[in-house]
């Protein structure tokens, strides 16, 4: 799907990289109320919003931001191969397609532009965390 390359981090990468990872997806669906993953959790996928609200909290129940389609998160616990840094819970039901570990830091660790980006936004949100 054209969302992959709407993604900063994955943008960078050829164009049959992209369709395999495309091909890679698998569909979530997250219920209202309910956690796509809870911070200290293990990581091992990466996330797409196709549509619904999310919210990114803390286990102090602090709000740091909210995501809605197009956005992407999962990406800190697997390039750092650390827990997650953060609550996604669902605020309406949620449709996501889901990356697993594998094909995502292949594809993010054999292209240096993609590498770089996607260590910015890791920068960022950790910096924005804090």
């Amino acid at each position: 799907p054209t969302a992959i390359r709407a993604v900063p981090g994955l943008a960078p990468l050829p164009d049959d990289t992209l369709a395999d990872l495309a091909n890679a997806l698998d569909e979530v669906r997250v219920q209202a109320g309910k956690a796509v993953f809870h911070e200290g959790d293990p990581g091992d996928t990466f996330y797409l919003v196709r549509g619904g609200s999310l919210d990114v909290g803390t286990t102090d129940h602090e709000h740091l931001r909210t995501l809605g389609p197009g956005d992407s998160f999962g990406e800190i616990a697997l390039v750092t191969d650390s827990t997650r840094t953060a609550t996604i819970t669902a605020t309406t039901d949620a449709r996501l397609w889901a990356l697993d570990r594998e094909h995502f830091l292949t594809a993010v660790k054999a292209n240096p532009t993609a590498r770089i980006l996607t260590q910015a936004i890791i920068d960022t949100r950790l910096a924005n965390a804090r």
